[in-house]
């Protein structure tokens, strides 16, 4: 019985080991692609800053596929996309856009950064009214914002 007491213990301690192993797998794994899609990321972010939209949307993209809950990586995504419709002046840019801002927001609501912007893009689609909230929550979230007089009165023609 003893030695079947030992053998248990050694299968137990084995299998715990295994589990280790497997975790320290996933997490190194797990790190790894986040570390690729940093690199896809700063690619993106490279190309989004020379008005690259084509070349910066591969790049966002393939950083998504590998981190899909980036909150930043959607809302670059929908500054690409605002790019695009800049560009191409073509409305499914601009719904794109507005969806990327709040699938952010929804993965992280303590970023300023999608408010303003989805704010902005309901303003430009006609949506005055329904822009006000996000605009608010923006410049809540930082009242520093260096274009604040510009959304302020957005705000203030989308009250009336």
């Amino acid at each position: 019985m003893i030695f079947i007491d030992k053998i248990q213990s050694f299968l137990l301690k084995l299998i715990s080991m295994k589990k280790g192993l497997l975790t320290f797998l996933i997490l190194l794994i797990l790190c790894n692609h986040k570390k690729e899609s940093e690199k896809y990321f700063r690619k993106a972010f490279e190309f989004l800053s020379i008005k690259n939209a084509d070349s910066a949307l591969f790049y966002v993209n393939k950083g998504l596929e590998l981190e899909q809950k980036k909150a930043e990586g959607y809302n670059m995504r929908g500054v690409i996309y605002h790019l695009l419709f800049e560009n191409k002046k073509d409305t499914f840019y601009l719904l794109r856009e507005i969806e990327d801002y709040k699938k952010a927001i929804s993965i992280d609501s303590t970023l300023w950064e999608p408010y303003i912007n989805l704010g902005t893009a309901l303003y430009i689609y006609g949506k005055k009214k329904d822009a006000v909230p996000y605009l608010k929550k923006g410049l809540k979230l930082n009242p520093y914002y260096g274009a604040k007089k510009q959304v302020e009165k957005m705000i203030e023609e989308g009250s009336k």
